[in-house]
C-alpha cells in the first residue's frame, strides 16, 4: 500500500512495523510559522530547529518543529534509554524493542 490522500487534503501511510502515519500540511506565514511551538516548549516536551541562513540558488530559509513527541532516547556513556511519554509512545516502544532484540549485540533491560 503507498500513501493515500484523505479528504482534508492530509496524506496517510502504513509503516513496514504496521504503524499508520498521518501527516498533514498548512500553509501559515513565515514569520509566525514556529513560534507556538516555541510557546509551548516552556512546558512541554519537543524541539525547533531553524536556518535563517540564504545563499540563492543553494540554500534556503527552514524551520522544523515538534512538541508533544511520543517517545525519547537518552543516553550516557555506552548505555541507552528509549521512554515512552504517551500511548503512541507504547506502540513504538513495543516496535522498536522488538528490532532491538534482534541484535546480538544489545543486552536489553528495564530501567530502575
Amino acid at each position: 500500500m503507498g500513501t493515500r490522500v484523505l479528504e482534508d487534503g492530509s496524506e496517510q501511510y502504513v509503516t513496514k512495523g504496521d504503524v499508520t502515519v498521518t501527516r498533514s500540511r498548512r500553509e501559515i506565514a513565515y514569520e509566525d510559522a514556529i513560534t507556538s511551538y516555541v510557546e509551548r516548549l516552556d512546558e512541554r516536551r519537543g524541539a525547533v530547529l531553524s536556518s535563517n541562513y540564504e545563499y540563492p540558488g543553494r540554500y534556503t530559509r527552514w524551520d522544523v518543529a515538534v512538541a508533544d513527541p511520543p517517545l525519547g532516547i537518552s543516553s550516557f556513556g555506552r548505555s541507552m534509554w528509549l521512554e515512552a511519554y504517551n500511548e503512541r509512545g507504547e506502540v513504538l516502544l513495543d516496535i522498536i524493542g522488538a528490532h532491538l532484540a534482534e541484535i546480538e549485540e544489545i543486552t536489553l533491560g528495564v530501567r530502575q
